[in-house]
């Protein structure tokens, strides 16, 4: 039986596109950004373009690695500390830029200082531990893997699909547990204007308009340990899988969707259910 849970704001809501995020290297910190380009079977443009990729597996990482299972990675889920590694890149220099601490640790071009960023992440994951139930568990160098042209991808599903969540079902959830949930638990793509918690689960199925950019709801997303990570912090802080089973007797939250119609989106952006 669902929580009875209700929406704070009984009052007509705007339906627009409220925040849009993206994550250029796998497993690290996402970036708020203002718009995206959306291309059809792909998903967002540039997300998850690259990757930190293991030297131990049977696949050698190369920069045109095609689409491989978490195993082959170093991510947040697998290693909790990554969360504390600040990242930002800066798509018209080719820059990855990480911070550790408030400290710039590493500025480098992600052709031509391939080498220093795998090395500097794997020094890093040496002072790190695994979580339980890690898939790459063993410590192993790791080299970036992906092209700056845009046409890697190292998303959760192979066929580049986008997540979204509701507004108020974060909401709902920082009710719950009397303190604001950060979105980036969650690592969407886009957070949606919505009035009902979990109503993104009603649009399986139906397709979303947004603009000229057209989406078709997938699946729910079943979640996992990793959204109890601070994404500051890199440690466990908050219950939010026990209590989304306790109290709503599911562990899913936002959904799966793929781009149906390309084009392009910014924040204020109103959408349709179709």
């Amino acid at each position: 039986m669902m929580s009875s849970i209700q929406p704070t704001n009984a009052d007509p809501i705007a339906r627009v596109v409220r925040q849009l995020f993206c994550h250029p290297v796998k497993g690290l910190t996402p970036s708020v950004i203002d718009r995206a380009e959306f291309r059809a079977d792909w998903g967002m443009q540039g997300d998850r373009a690259f990757a930190l990729m293991f030297d131990d597996r049977d696949h050698p990482p190369v920069p045109n690695t095609p689409w491989l299972s978490k195993d082959y990675f170093a991510v947040q889920n697998d290693w909790h500390d990554l969360a504390r590694v600040q990242c930002h890149y800066d798509a018209a220099r080719q820059t990855l830029h990480v911070e550790l601490g408030g400290q710039r640790v590493l500025e480098a071009h992600v052709d031509h200082d391939r080498q220093a960023i795998g090395e500097w992440f794997s020094a890093f994951l040496q002072t790190c531990q695994p979580s339980v139930g890690a898939r790459h568990p063993q410590y192993a160098n790791l080299e970036l893997v992906g092209e700056t042209s845009g046409d890697t991808g190292f998303r959760d599903r192979r066929a580049g699909q986008v997540s979204i969540i509701g507004s108020a079902t974060l909401e709902a959830l920082s009710a719950l547990l009397k303190t604001p949930i950060d979105p980036r638990r969650f690592r969407p793509n886009l957070v949606l204007e919505t009035a009902q918690p979990w109503e993104e689960f009603d649009w399986i199925g139906r397709r979303l308009r947004m603009g000229s950019v057209e989406f078709e709801a997938i699946e729910r997303i079943e979640r996992c340990l990793n959204i109890e990570v601070c994404p500051d912090s890199g440690q466990r802080d908050l219950p939010l899988l026990s209590q989304l089973k306790r109290e709503f007797r599911h562990t899913d939250t936002g959904i799966i969707a793929c781009v149906t119609q390309p084009g392009t989106l910014a924040i204020g952006q109103s959408y349709d259910i179709i």
